[in-house]
């Protein structure tokens, strides 16, 4: 990519933008490999889908008398003609399939049968994450490979792996900018033969036991997992559907109520307004009640444990097999260790499995504590409406199903994998005093980046705006996305 310095430097057609967020800045693309998108043309439909699961429990239920751990291997809800089903895979194995013409994005999805939960490093024990190896495209080329060191500027790669998870994951690409580049200008991914290793962390111990301080015990190579690939092509007018599952004890909050409650309706319309700015419209929005024992379980959820027998994770798998965003909205998140925030959403995976219901990562959960507050008057107001702000809060949720990653994490020294989100450096951008603990060991005292401080015309501190920054803070906080992050939503499954 040609370096710049200003707008002029580059071609009519792109945009000088900074790399890593810091001095350096590169000719990008003005637009990404995306169909021209109308407006949305008519409004979303809500209906109502009855109560899932069923009234009782499943069993066996475990010695508290509660349902016990779920983990299932369910099969896509796309048509088979999308679905590349390769079965039980062991780790090691390499998985060959193939990339038709006109591809714009695929996903990789891999689901445990069996295997162990982690391995222990010299840090501490590391859960046994799921990740595809040794990714190549028809000429060869190793597009990933998951024991090579992370790169300072990960939008360079054309691939990363950036949350990786046990038992279920997936694999979306394009997720960077550098594969988003080479899409447009080959007009979609290489057509042809593809290929991976099934691979997980204890695989990799096995295989790579390290030395000193990098040293991993509990290595195994009897890992299998159940594995497809997703193929998906360019759209037209791109639209989501929407699951939303109640799993509150408020009254008023069961499905039927919920579809003609003016608070609730107000946040759909939020939510949508939010992404009909990039083209990407909602389409049929869903409504499911939950059987009694699961609103005791699930209303006021325990976040802090993320294990995949924890409340959490197992809220997911209560998910129909749709081609939907599912959305969990519960009375209140529990979480702990969370410093002066307040947790209001919180998603399974990222991305999320598309059309893959009622696994442990399928869906996300958003606290609907404030939908009836404050004062919403016309137009969208997310500092004093707690309906928009609610809505705001499942469109970020919806973000990261879709595959968008914080733009700038908590600390300033984590960011996305895309060249257009600003970046907002801790140390660049809070004040002399905030700035002095930006790498404090302590997480009490540990400074952390606020819109406030990503607000700057320097290149360094901003993106505070974006949906997908990591704090919500109106009025700066106003929900934009860039062309890159709509080029990586386009790429989801889950947009038909």
């Amino acid at each position: 990519m040609k370096t710049c310095v200003r707008p002029e430097d580059c071609a009519s057609t792109d945009v000088c933008s900074p790399l890593t967020g810091l001095t350096t800045s590169v000719c990008i693309p003005g637009k990404v490999a995306s169909p021209v998108v109308a407006a949305c043309p008519t409004q979303y439909v809500v209906t109502v889908g009855g109560t899932v699961p069923p009234s009782s429990p499943p069993l066996p239920l475990d010695k508290n008398g509660r349902p016990a751990c779920q983990k299932p291997v369910n099969p896509p809800a796309l048509a088979p003609s999308r679905v590349q089903n390769f079965g039980t895979q062991k780790v090691g194995n390499i998985v060959h399939f193939n990339v038709p013409s006109g591809t714009y994005g695929l996903s990789i999805l891999s689901q445990v049968v069996s295997a162990q939960t982690s391995i222990t490093l010299s840090a501490g024990v590391l859960d046994n994450a799921v990740v595809p190896d040794q990714l190549k495209d028809p000429k060869g080329a190793l597009l990933y490979n998951d024991l090579a060191s992370t790169p300072s500027d990960v939008s360079q790669s054309l691939v990363t792996v950036l949350d990786p998870q046990a038992s279920t994951s997936a694999l979306q690409l394009p997720n960077t900018s550098a594969m988003l580049a080479l899409i447009k200008s080959n007009g979609s991914l290489t057509a042809g033969g593809w290929q991976f290793t099934v691979n997980d962390y204890a695989y990799e111990c096995a295989l790579h036991p390290g030395s000193g301080s990098s040293l991993c015990s509990g290595g195994a190579t009897d890992g299998q997992y159940n594995v497809k690939v997703i193929i998906n092509p360019a759209s037209s007018r791109p639209t989501v559907d929407l699951a939303i599952y109640l799993a509150s004890n408020q009254t008023g909050t069961t499905a039927a109520a919920m579809k003609n409650n003016v608070n609730f309706k107000r946040m759909l319309d939020a939510y949508a307004s939010i992404f009909s700015k990039i083209g990407l419209c909602v389409g049929k929005i869903t409504l499911y009640d939950l059987p009694v024992w699961a609103l005791t379980r699930y209303s006021q959820l325990n976040i802090a444990d993320t294990t995949d027998c924890g409340d959490f994770n197992q809220l997911l798998t209560l998910s129909v097999s749709n081609n939907t965003i599912n959305l969990y909205l519960v009375d209140e998140l529990v979480a702990d260790n969370t410093g002066m925030t307040t947790v209001v959403g919180v998603d399974g995976s990222i991305p999320g499995p598309p059309a893959l219901g009622g696994t442990i990562h399928s869906g996300a959960v958003v606290s609907m504590a404030n939908l009836s507050a404050g004062d919403c008057r016309a137009g969208l107001d997310f500092r004093s409406c707690g309906a928009d702000t609610t809505g705001y809060i499942a469109a970020h949720e919806s973000g990261h199903w879709l595959g968008l990653f914080h733009t700038s994490e908590r600390n300033g020294d984590t960011f996305d994998a895309l060249i257009d989100t600003p970046q907002c450096v801790c140390g660049l951008c809070t004040s002399a005093s905030r700035a002095a603990l930006c790498q404090s060991a302590d997480p009490n005292t540990r400074t952390s980046v606020r819109p406030s401080d990503c607000n700057q015309s320097n290149v360094a501190c901003g993106g505070g705006d974006n949906l997908m920054f990591w704090l919500l803070d109106p009025p700066i906080s106003t929900g934009t996305l860039s062309a890159e992050q709509n080029g990586i939503i386009l790429g989801s499954p889950s947009v038909h």
